[in-house]
């Protein structure tokens, strides 16, 4: 099993869950407009029907687009979009255990031919939080060379645009996309995640 870092000057647990308290409580969701059609019978109706499937494969495209895995990350609740994600399943066992003194780099990995970083989330989300269980699953990033552990992978969910509130500075944590209202969790950013653990990765390889 892999082992797992000591975190040294991070934020206590109990901080980061007023923080994301928080942040949820001010997510004010944006209703979805629904504009009221009576369908009548004759040409009406089937212009209305024909309109109607053609609007199908459109709402599909936007289905899978909008399309998350919801993840259990020290308790909290994480979206990651399904397009981002090429695999799910065991943390694997590392090649070996990281030299570094990152503590969310829990070594490196042989995955799908390439080696591989194992970052356990919760301490970069929940720092701090060192009682909890070792991460059970993992995510790997397509075309990327990072491999996300997480607590558990609950379900699959379709997110509304309209229900997050998207963050528009990302300068501090740039993990987080923003907060979604329903279902009520927090929405990754991807880019911002991996490139800002590129950047600590090199600075402490220095």
């Amino acid at each position: 099993m892999i082992g797992r870092a000591a975190s040294a000057g991070m934020a206590p647990r109990d901080d980061a869950v007023d923080q994301y308290i928080a942040a949820l409580l001010d997510v004010t969701p944006q209703p979805e407009s629904a504009d009221g059609v009576v369908v009548t019978d004759g040409a009406q109706g089937k212009e209305l029907a024909t309109l109607a499937c053609s609007e199908e494969p459109k709402q599909r495209v936007a289905d899978a687009a909008n399309a998350y895995y919801l993840c259990n990350v020290s308790g909290l609740q994480l979206a990651v979009a399904k397009s981002a994600v090429d695999w799910v399943g065991p943390v694997p066992e590392p090649l070996a255990s990281s030299q570094l003194s990152l503590p969310w780099l829990l070594g490196n990995s042989d995955h799908d031919g390439r080696v591989c970083h194992v970052v356990d989330l919760a301490r970069i989300i929940v720092p701090g939080d060192a009682a909890r269980n070792a991460p059970m699953l993992a995510l790997s990033l397509a075309g990327d060379r990072w491999l996300l552990a997480v607590d558990s992978v609950d379900a699959t969910q379709v997110i509304a645009t309209q229900s997050v509130r998207w963050r528009d500075n990302p300068a501090s944590r740039p993990w987080l996309a923003g907060m979604a209202s329903e279902p009520l969790c927090a929405v990754l950013n991807v880019r911002g995640l991996t490139e800002s653990l590129s950047r600590e990765l090199q600075r402490d390889a220095r």
